[in-house]
């Protein structure tokens, strides 16, 4: 109580103004009172964020809005700055979120496989791995010569024949890892096979590239947004 009633006649005293070093400073904390803005909605594709700005239903002036292409995972539609508060609205946030390989992990043969057929679009390269992983030999006769570049594998090619298959690297592979309306971007992975858990063979990819795919997809954004917007619209990406 007596807390409660020193903080009542603090909050009565008149507010003062001081200047330290040239910045201006109060007394007393001061909160502003802004205007409300709507809240933005969300959709998982570039095709609803299109939607919205050509059929603009609630009656926005277009040429005062522009798209933000934060990442290859999001993109927003925002408003300019306004005049006094200098901040924006946003109006429409677009958000992909892909199920992605487990890069860098050793997986038995099996797992690999599906995921290759599952988060990569489909090539001639994602068969031939297809066919050497499937072809591993698991009879305790795999053999892996690897010299940083390149590995050599002892894989099947029948019942009881081997053969060697030479695995290149880096590999050229386009997982899914951004709006589906947009062309996926390839890029370079590392191919790798060894023994793994109870000496079955185990296959993993790793990046290769440091994140440059990441350019590529958001510049691919805008190309698809440049087509599907009005014209003059502005994109930043």
């Amino acid at each position: 109580m007596i807390r409660e009633a020193i903080d009542r006649i603090l909050g009565l005293a008149p507010v003062e103004q001081f200047t330290f070093e040239g910045r201006t400073f109060t007394s007393k904390s001061l909160t502003e009172i802004t205007p409300p803005q709507a809240a933005g909605m969300k959709v998982n594709t570039l095709t609803g964020l299109a939607d919205y700005i050509n059929k603009n239903p609630d009656h926005l002036q277009l040429d005062a809005l522009l798209v933000h292409v934060v990442d290859p995972e999001n993109v927003v539609l925002r408003s300019s700055l306004e005049p006094v508060h200098q901040d924006r609205a946003t109006y429409v946030m677009a958000n992909h979120a892909p199920q992605s390989f487990p890069f860098g992990q050793y997986l038995p043969v099996e797992n690999f496989i599906i995921s290759l057929q599952t988060y990569f679009v489909q090539s001639a390269v994602i068969a031939d791995i297809i066919r050497l992983a499937g072809n591993l030999s698991v009879d305790g006769a795999l053999k892996v010569l690897d010299d940083g570049v390149s590995q050599e594998v002892t894989a099947k090619t029948g019942i009881t024949k081997l053969e060697n298959v030479v695995v290149p690297n880096p590999v050229e592979l386009a997982p899914y890892r951004t709006f589906l309306e947009t062309m996926q971007p390839e890029s370079p992975f590392v191919f790798r096979i060894k023994r793994g858990k109870d000496e079955l063979p185990a296959c993993a990819l790793f990046q290769a590239d440091g994140g440059n795919w990441k350019l590529e997809a958001i510049q691919g954004i805008k190309q698809w947004l440049e087509k599907e917007l009005p014209a003059g619209f502005t994109i930043l990406a």
